[in-house]
């Protein structure tokens, strides 16, 4: 099986060292060549284009910043889609739209070829050590076909259904990333200001319900209603969210998420009186 990898920045080019000392016979693009000395030390070889690339690969793997760069290498004058190969299969680790992974996909089927989508997660460290978390989207025995690859760099590879459905996962787990880490951020402000430090605010954080946040999670989703009465949403939590925000406006902090949070808490308060 010879692999083909386009992207070798901080996440591509930790999963392409991977790939290629996972004894694959690799070949490997990016727009910059001497991201590339690692691989072709460990034994990589050097593809002059996307296109060049993907007309000596059975597989082709994608790991590139966004939208944009993916249509360059996908549908650009050098890309895949001028020279890939009747069976090959595309891997897009990248992020990108579930309905721009379908076009993919639809563009690639029309030329013989197969596509999966598989974004990664766990940051560059863990695609250094093989620790990566990998969604699949498409065709089940594409994915079963390409797996011992992903393997090389994931170690926690979940199967999520149809074409698009493993950068739905991604999107939904980003969402909740970036939403809780701003919602933290105005937390630990206030809490700074008020002359905590951030050490013992961590600490607080473990320690107190927030740390179990995970493993009260299926209690709270399962099922599918996502109402807030099922995350323990009424009368108290709601005082307790207003006070902490009245305290964060004494302290001239600003807090949008919170006291957004606060409005919904009102808001099911509302509602289950009805």
């Amino acid at each position: 099986m010879r692999v083909g990898f386009i992207g070798l920045g901080n996440i591509g080019g930790p999963m392409a060292l991977r790939v290629v000392k996972g004894g694959y016979q690799t070949a490997v693009f990016d727009i910059k060549r001497e991201a590339a000395d690692p691989h072709l030390k460990a034994g990589a070889e050097w593809a002059d284009s996307a296109a060049t690339l993907a007309a000596q690969s059975d597989v082709i793997l994608v790991s590139v910043p966004g939208p944009a760069e993916i249509d360059q290498v996908v549908f650009g004058p050098q890309g895949i889609l001028q020279t890939v190969k009747p069976g090959a299969v595309y891997v897009e680790l990248s992020t990108t739209l579930p309905s721009n992974m379908r076009r993919i996909h639809d563009a690639l089927q029309s030329r013989g070829a197969h596509a999966i989508d598989a974004p990664v997660s766990g940051g560059a460290p863990r695609a250094a050590t093989g620790e990566l978390a990998v969604w699949i989207g498409g065709d089940a025995r594409t994915y079963e076909q390409v797996k011992p690859v992903l393997s090389t760099f994931g170690n926690k590879l979940t199967y999520m259904g149809a074409i698009g459905m493993g950068l739905t996962a991604k999107l939904v787990h980003n969402q909740m990333l970036y939403s809780t880490l701003q919602v933290i951020a105005e937390s630990f402000a206030m809490g700074v200001k008020a002359g905590l430090s951030s050490e013992i605010l961590l600490k607080v954080a473990r320690d107190g319900a927030y740390g179990n946040l995970l493993n009260m999670l299926p209690r709270a989703v399962i099922g599918g209603d996502f109402k807030w009465a099922d995350f323990g949403m009424g009368h108290i939590t709601r005082k307790d969210q207003m006070v902490a925000n009245q305290y964060g406006r004494e302290l001239d902090v600003p807090q949008p998420l919170a006291n957004l949070v606060e409005q919904k808490m009102i808001e099911t308060i509302h509602f289950a009186r009805k």
